[in-house]
């Protein structure tokens, strides 16, 4: 508890209401330090999870490389194509393998039928809130529109069309016999390229010798923003809201050279890229690429920042907005893992020996100079693939994780650790062998066992000397035979040792080398194990992770859990602070190696540990004042395991207090 008294005590809690009074003064000295950031920028940057974001809607959901964010729970979820467009109602549109498909975030897949199935290729481009789709039927084809109520209808029967965007109100723009037209139940040449249009009808677009970007309105003409017109330069405006604003990326090309970035404009800034664009974000970041803005005027894109050149989704806010939410930035510490492997149609440890030596409740694994030992007794193989009955070791072998006396054989090149298990699995899987019983995986693969000339395994004990032998002997495989043996040592060492095996097991078969303790342990990382020798595996430890189960809205309770927290804790500390420091400081000077401090200490309380899962939470007064403000949320726990200070830390969580 030194390190809590030393390092995260500033306000000492004396009675019931302390915290919300605490809090209260926290959020005032945030408005305060917001306000005077907030005259030199005007946009506030939020990293979304994945590289890039393409799409957000007036809610504030965001279609990303990871995902599809949402928001009201800070949560990412996976959907099975790559959305194109989405709505204020959460539906997604896209295309995949040529088939059309709109995806509710419920749940629900729905598949667009189409009016010439015979017909491929095409793509679904926009969609309204009622629900309505629009694209092309093929890659010449015909604009179509689509309804779950109406179906499919060609929009230009027998001419080549397309709809790119569609509003509220039925009007999109696309192209008509190679000409760019707007549409509003009819089609109306336009002498422009149109981009995007948005929700009341204003149409932005570029003209024709790629100078100007350009803002039109159906029967009230264009205005024009120029655009540098750079050499080999185009410039793409990608969306566009009523109030005028253009976000898009310019696109640099020269023989092999290549390069892209993001840019804004409207009629009052005019076109912004490069430095005078960074100038109007959160300092330290570096606009990469924007995609999407909606009627809120939030924007969304990639951007790299100071502490990475990787490219990040983000998420720019115009400074006073006040979506509730609550961001995670950074990282906990620590994550170790118990089990490893690689699986791999790729092999490359042929004369090579594993030796994995035990060590703080993991493996040692290194090479080794492991002798082959020429097997003695009979083949345990049959003419299928098949598992032993229970083998008796002569001794205790200890593993991580546990203890066992007898194991079970399978010829597919893997060993159970129980006298329990007698799965016959011929298709190796990383989440299968963490999943199920503990298993030992010299080589894991789909060997053949069609007849006995494919192959011969054996069991062979050396008592005295206290090792056990596991061979597989002339396996056959697709592409070539292999020479696979486990050695199990009564000190608990285990070495696999590899003669003979193909360089490549064929495009239908994969061979898995690893270890785990099963049951239900965590899918380690992918390893290639030869270029990551010597290796350590440990205990599994999960990062220790803080994230908001409700987000901070005004007038309600803000929920924070921590997860990651070892088995034998029931308490540790959360800290909010008006701060951040996005990089982290580093605490490896004071006993906590890879620990980061990322907010600023201005207060500090207890949670409790529920299953595993620490739980704090505290109500947030209903004062429009709040809205907008920013705390930053840390937590920590006491883990003696963990380094010489025995203290672990969380990621840190930005909380925008809003509505």
């Amino acid at each position: 508890m030194k390190f809590a008294s030393n390092l995260l005590v500033r306000h000492r809690l004396s009675t019931p209401e302390a915290p919300r009074t605490a809090l209260f003064r926290v959020v005032v000295a945030c408005l305060g330090t917001s306000i005077a950031a907030h005259a030199q920028q005007r946009y506030d940057i939020v990293q979304i999870p994945g590289y890039e974001a393409r799409h957000i809607n007036n809610v504030g959901t965001i279609a990303s490389s990871a995902g599809i964010y949402d928001p009201r729970t800070n949560t990412i979820r996976t959907i099975p194509f790559h959305p194109t467009a989405l709505n204020d109602r959460n539906q997604f549109v896209g295309t995949k393998f040529d088939d059309f498909y709109l995806y509710e975030l419920g749940g629900t897949l729905t598949k667009i039928e189409r009016l010439y199935p015979w017909i491929p290729a095409g793509i679904a481009w926009g969609i309204n809130n009622a629900g309505r789709v629009v694209g092309s039927m093929s890659s010449g084809g015909e604009a179509f529109s689509w309804t779950k109520q109406g179906g499919m209808v060609s929009l230009t029967p027998g001419a080549y069309a397309f709809l790119r965007a569609i509003n509220d109100l039925d009007q999109g723009i696309g192209q008509r016999n190679q000409v760019w037209q707007y549409y509003d139940g009819q089609f109306h040449a336009l002498s422009f390229e149109p981009h995007a249009i948005a929700a009341a009808g204003l149409v932005v677009g570029r003209s024709a010798n790629n100078d100007a970007l350009i803002l039109y309105r159906h029967g009230q003409g264009t205005q024009t923003i120029r655009t540098p017109n750079a050499t080999d330069t185009q410039y793409y405006p990608n969306s566009v809201n009523e109030a005028g604003t253009i976000v898009g990326e310019w696109v640099y090309q020269s023989g092999s050279a290549f390069r892209s970035g993001g840019f804004l404009a409207s009629r009052s800034l005019g076109y912004l890229e490069g430095a005078a664009l960074d100038a109007l974000v959160t300092p330290g970041w570096h606009i990469e690429a924007l995609h999407d803005i909606n009627e809120k005027g939030q924007i969304v894109g990639a951007a790299t920042s100071k502490f990475s050149t990787t490219f990040r989704a983000v998420r720019l806010d115009p400074v006073g907005f006040s979506q509730a939410e609550a961001i995670p930035f950074g990282e906990g510490c620590y994550e170790r893992f118990a089990s490893f492997a690689e699986l791999s149609n790729y092999f490359d440890l042929q004369d090579t020996t594993l030796r994995m030596t035990p060590t703080s409740g993991g493996y040692v694994v290194a090479r080794a100079q492991g002798a082959w030992f020429p097997p003695k007794s009979i083949s345990l193989a049959q003419s299928q693939p098949s598992v032993t009955n229970v083998i008796a070791l002569p001794f205790a072998f200890r593993y991580p994780g546990g203890t066992t006396t007898s194991i079970r054989i399978c010829s597919q090149g893997y060993i159970w650790l129980d006298a329990e298990t007698t799965t016959i699995d011929r298709r190796p899987k990383i989440e299968t062998l963490v999943y199920e019983s503990p298993r030992l995986s010299p080589m894991w693969s789909d060997f053949y066992w069609g007849n006995q000339q494919n192959g011969t395994f054996h069991y062979d004990a050396d008592a005295p000397n206290g090792v056990a032998y596991v061979t597989w002997d002339n396996i056959a495989t697709g592409t070539g035979p292999v020479d696979v043996q486990c050695a199990l040592y009564a000190s608990g060492v285990v070495e696999y040792r590899y003669r003979r095996a193909p360089t490549w097991f064929g495009w239908l078969q994969n061979a898995l080398v690893g270890f785990s303790p099963g049951n239900g342990d965590v899918v380690p990382p992918a390893i290639d194990i030869s270029a990551s020798l010597p290796f350590r595996t440990h205990p599994t430890m999960l990062r220790l992770t803080s994230s908001a189960s409700k987000t901070p809205v005004l007038g309600e309770t803000l929920e924070i859990a921590v997860t990651g927290i070892p088995a034998n804790q029931s308490a540790g500390l959360l800290w909010l602070g008006t701060a951040a420091n996005r990089g982290g400081i580093d605490l490896g000077g004071i006993g906590m190696p890879d620990c980061k401090l990322y907010t600023r200490l201005d207060w500090f309380g207890a949670w409790q540990n529920q299953k595993g899962t620490g739980r704090w939470s505290i109500p947030i007064p209903n004062s429009t004042a709040l809205a907008g403000a920013r705390l930053y949320e840390q937590a920590a726990v006491l883990d003696a395991s963990a380094n010489q200070a025995g203290v672990r830390t969380s990621n840190g969580l930005e909380l925008r207090l809003g509505r």
